[in-house]
């Protein structure tokens, strides 16, 4: 609704749906608390901070925001959702020390017209606190892919050769995944598109399996434990 260049916001004290926050930011009430709609960084802003008390970043909250390199993250954030970085083409440095992260939306950080901070990450689990936001780079044919320990949660696609398939070409050979005991939520199409996939545990624990999470796989017998509340 906003252009990049919006600097200010300012919000009808009686309004019960919306908030102005601390510097000028634009709130939404949510389930789990404050959501930023849009944060004023303008075209011009290179460094930003997310206050303390947003809860999520909601979709396009950082709509083509051209000059922003570098974003702080507060460590009591939940949730981040589609597209929040979507045009930021200078975006290479993201901190985040908390581990109250529950979701990150596949496109995020990641697709088309996607920020080059993913692209600066290192091969192997592209992690945020005991997120795991996205697998990055290849593996051996028919080999077992290990989750690190305390990974909470897969995010959608997360594992998935769909987005950029010929960045994501070595995990489609992929033939076993071994999850770990830490493992709560499996959000949707987090195994999508791994053709060769034969063999996954689901760790008892886990509570939540996504909508197609292993849709387009090999897996022909799958064991859900008895900790599963939705699938």
């Amino acid at each position: 609704a906003f252009g990049a260049g919006c600097k200010s916001f300012s919000v009808d004290a009686e309004n019960t749906y919306y908030k102005q926050g601390e510097d000028n930011t634009l709130l939404k009430v949510v389930d789990c608390g404050l959501e930023l709609v849009r944060a004023p960084v303008g075209t011009y802003t290179t460094k930003y901070t997310v206050p303390d008390g947003i809860d999520a970043l909601g979709p396009k909250c950082f709509w083509f925001c051209n000059d922003l390199e570098e974003v702080t993250l507060n460590n009591d954030l939940k949730r981040i959702g589609e597209d929040a970085f979507y045009g930021d083409r200078k975006l290479k440095k993201i901190n985040y020390r908390g581990n109250q992260l529950d979701y990150i939306a596949a496109t995020a950080l990641f697709g088309f017209n996607s920020a080059p901070w993913f692209d600066t990450q290192a091969d192997g689990g592209v992690y945020f606190g005991n997120v795991l936001y996205r697998w990055k780079g290849e593996g051996g044919e028919g080999a077992t892919l290990t989750v690190k320990g305390g990974t909470k949660v897969l995010s959608p696609y997360s594992m998935s050769a769909y987005y950029k398939p010929d960045t994501y070409q070595g995990i489609k050979n992929m033939g076993a995944v071994q999850l770990p005991n830490t493992l709560e939520k499996i959000y949707e199409y987090a195994f999508y598109n791994l053709t060769k996939l034969t063999s996954v545990n689901i760790p008892s624990g886990v509570t939540l399996i996504g909508e197609h999470a292993f849709q387009n796989t090999s897996l022909e017998k799958v064991e859900i434990p008895e900790t599963v509340k939705e699938i």
